[in-house]
């Protein structure tokens, strides 16, 4: 599958957290598998997520749960042996006119872009974001009850690298 963000579709991964101060206190759902902080994505991409989260399958995706915090995950490949620069480039190109609280931040590992979006019927801005690395790169959804919770999904964004090569 293709689409004009560049590369092919790896996974989709979408995955329900909880977030904020109290992620630990949150119940888990003992039906379902936990896991817990660092979690292989693929054979190159990693997510370290803040506590113990259910863990469950659903047709192309992998579910991680806990209530009030989702983030939802589509990781690409590099078909096109882009750079990370010109892939970021195209991201920015493309944000949604409505977007707002936009941030990007780089390290040796990877470049990363947040934004807010105001989605219906959401009470807090729902946070997007792409971590592009050299095999390819992730788009990030999420959305959670608190605004206390973004400090979490920023967490999160931070915490998705590639393995080491």
């Amino acid at each position: 599958m293709r689409t004009t963000n560049g590369g092919r579709l790896i996974v989709l991964a979408a995955l329900l957290l909880g977030g904020g101060p109290a992620v630990a206190e949150r119940a888990l759902n003992p039906g379902m598998p936990a896991l817990e902080e660092r979690y292989r994505l693929t054979n190159e991409w990693s997510v370290t997520l803040p506590g113990r989260f259910n863990r469950r399958l659903e047709q192309d995706r992998i579910v991680f749960a806990q209530p009030g915090f989702t983030v939802a995950l589509r990781i690409w490949g590099n078909d096109r042996s882009e750079t990370r620069a010109a892939r970021l480039t195209r991201w920015r190109h493309a944000l949604p006119a409505a977007a707002f609280d936009i941030e990007a931040a780089d390290d040796p590992r990877a470049l990363r872009l947040g934004y807010r979006l105001r989605e219906a019927p959401a009470r807090v801005p729902a946070f997007h974001g792409v971590v592009v690395g050299d095999s390819g790169h992730i788009e990030v959804a999420m959305s959670f009850d608190a605004e206390a919770d973004l400090r979490t999904a920023w967490q999160i964004l931070r915490s998705l690298n590639e393995a080491p090569r």
